[in-house]
């Protein structure tokens, strides 16, 4: 799964719709909405889980930047799990199972385009 940041504010805000919206105003990740902040800045895989929570109240800005690969780690000396995760990762990739879950909980610009091991794409 990759990682950014994602800007987000409360959906009835009507004069931020893009990033550059947020330039000189003050941004935090909490009492948003108390009105103390224009905007919040949380990692994109959180956002769209706090909007199912609180329905129509908050709307991303923009798309995430900055951001990190998310991964699991392996022993060196195990590669037989991670040839069975990878596997497994692969079957689920294939057959639409994980573009299903990535779609269920609104997370389409977290999603991985290709997977990898220590950073080599996988075939």
């Amino acid at each position: 799964m990759n990682s950014g940041v994602q800007l987000y504010t409360l959906a009835s805000t009507a004069d931020v719709s893009a990033p550059i919206d947020l330039c000189g105003k003050t941004i935090g990740t909490s009492q948003l909405k108390q009105g103390r902040f224009a905007g919040g800045a949380q990692g994109s895989e959180t956002v769209p889980y706090t909007m199912t929570l609180e329905p129509n109240t908050y709307k991303p800005v923009g798309m995430p930047f900055g951001g990190a690969q998310q991964g699991m780690a392996f022993a060196k000396a195990d590669a037989q799990l991670r040839d069975a995760v990878l596997g497994a990762f692969k079957k689920v990739a294939a057959d639409g199972t994980y573009a299903s879950i990535i779609a269920k909980w609104n997370l389409q610009s977290s999603a991985i385009k290709q997977i990898a091991v220590n950073g080599t794409p996988e075939p």
